[in-house]
């Protein structure tokens, strides 16, 4: 007879923490090699100097396993915990944009015209390049409104912060510069931090509010995001501290972010799956907390083009549809996943400059908890290739005058040097093609005879086809 194991019981947490340990020793890459078994959770965070990590695991709609990894700091050596809040960086546009949604829910908002008309304190300026043509809420959330500038460097803790006039109109003590129209809106979609940015002060002006304590009242209060804040996170008692990608730590602990909406959050895995239950309940017409079922289909709805939402990003992956989105400041990286059907997800948050671990460990909770689509590991064969094919296969290979890739072997192994970043160790997996492990990237070398004329590089969904010089 098979065991009934009840939420709440002993069996249940025993349970829990099973599964979660066999996430932390199945690890692998986007790319296996066959016959590599998987890796430790600890041995990886120790590769990517990432001294701290911390997971939530959400099941039909339930958060069933939260746990902290490793310390908050190097220096102080206090351990990570449930409570312990991390910089959410780009993740602050998901909840920015369920605060937009509750006052579009209240009439306070329409999501379609000139955004200008919420704007008090600074309009948006109108030119030649945005052919006059208005730009709406719509269009700032889901990266469709022509604005420049697509990410913020923070400051220096304890520095003068600019007010959200003095970063809109790119003044001192500002370190961005103004935003303004890149292109003409509605044409392209071309991620933005700078729209969310004004997407901010719209906020403020209709509601009257601080932006932090509109989000605290509106959207972490009702979600029982307890360990979230829009604000300086002084107040908690367990703060991690950010990595550089060499592990070193970040001066003061982290920087600041004074563009909240854009990347100003703080929180924790446990605190943005309760987000992520929301909306897939709010989905299903099974929750109304914060947003109606209209809203919350509104917010993941594509808008411009296959995935880009309002304030998220939708995939499709092996035929599962998630909504999701990554989070990156100056030592500290995130990211999650919530399943569009079933209630599924996951977060993970570190403090370390290097995203490459959250891919094994996403790719693991996929494979242990059996969750479609997100486990996104190929495996593949290296082959031999005959040492004078190699040799024949190096040199440089010309696509534009900004970019010519170089092809060089050392001891045996080829490497590609691209413009402006180090070499890259390339991988065959047949006599012509390579890979590489750390990137979404293949290349194949183009003979015609023995001689080598090109490659065709493949990244992602994007072909290039370059020539040897």
């Amino acid at each position: 007879m098979a065991l009934l194991v009840l939420p709440g019981s002993a069996a249940y947490g025993q349970f829990v923490n099973d599964k979660l340990a066999e996430v932390e020793k199945n690890l692998v890459g986007n790319i296996r090699i066959k016959g590599n078994p998987p890796m430790l959770l600890t041995d990886r965070m120790a590769y990517y100097h990432v001294p701290g990590v911390s997971i939530a695991i959400i099941k039909n709609y339930k958060i069933i396993g939260v746990k902290g990894y490793g310390t908050t700091s190097d220096s102080l050596g206090k351990p990570v915990t449930e409570q312990t809040l991390f910089q959410a960086g780009s993740v602050s546009k998901s909840l920015n944009a369920v605060g937009i949604m509750k006052l579009r829910q209240e009439n306070k908002l329409d999501l379609y015209i000139d955004i200008n008309s919420y704007l008090q304190r600074w309009k948006f300026r109108y030119d030649s390049i945005s052919r006059e043509k208005t730009i709406s809420m719509a269009q700032l959330l889901s990266h469709t409104a022509g604005v420049n500038v697509p990410g913020f460097p923070g400051y220096n803790r304890g520095s003068n912060l600019p007010d959200i006039v003095q970063l809109l109109n790119g003044r001192p003590p500002a370190n961005t510069p103004r935003i303004q129209a890149e292109r003409e809106p509605g044409k392209q979609m071309v991620y933005s931090g700078g729209g969310v940015l004004i997407s901010q002060l719209a906020v403020m002006d209709i509601t009257g509010q601080t932006y932090d304590d509109y989000m605290r009242k509106a959207v972490l209060m009702p979600l029982d995001m307890t360990h979230s804040t829009y604000g300086e996170p002084a107040g908690f008692d367990q703060i991690a501290t950010g990595h550089y990608a060499n592990g070193k730590e970040i001066y003061g602990r982290y920087r600041t972010y004074p563009e909240l909406a854009a990347a100003g959050l703080w929180s924790t895995p446990g605190d943005l799956a309760k987000y992520i239950i929301e909306v897939q309940l709010a989905c299903e017409g099974a929750a109304a907390k914060v947003l109606t079922q209209e809203s919350a289909r509104l917010m993941l709805q594509p808008y411009h083009n296959d995935r880009t939402g309002l304030g998220v990003f939708v995939d499709t992956l092996n035929g599962a549809v998630y909504f999701q989105h990554a989070g990156v400041t100056s030592g500290f990286r995130c990211q999650y996943y919530g399943s569009m059907k079933g209630g599924n997800g996951v977060v993970v948050m570190t403090n370390g400059d290097n995203d490459g671990i959250i891919k094994e460990i996403i790719n693991s909770v996929g494979r242990v908890y059996k969750f479609k689509g997100l486990d996104q590991s190929v495996t593949k064969e290296i082959a031999e290739v005959p040492d004078t094919d190699l040799q024949s296969y190096t040199g440089s290979y010309y696509l534009n005058p900004q970019f010519t890739l170089l092809i060089v072997k050392e001891s045996g192994q080829l490497y590609a040097i691209a413009p402006g970043h180090s070499k890259v160790k390339i991988i065959p997996e047949s006599q012509s093609k390579f890979f590489i492990m750390e990137m979404p990237i293949e290349l194949e070398f183009i003979k015609e005879g023995k001689n080598c004329v090109g490659i065709t590089l493949k990244e992602n969904r994007q072909i290039s086809r370059l020539k040897k010089q």
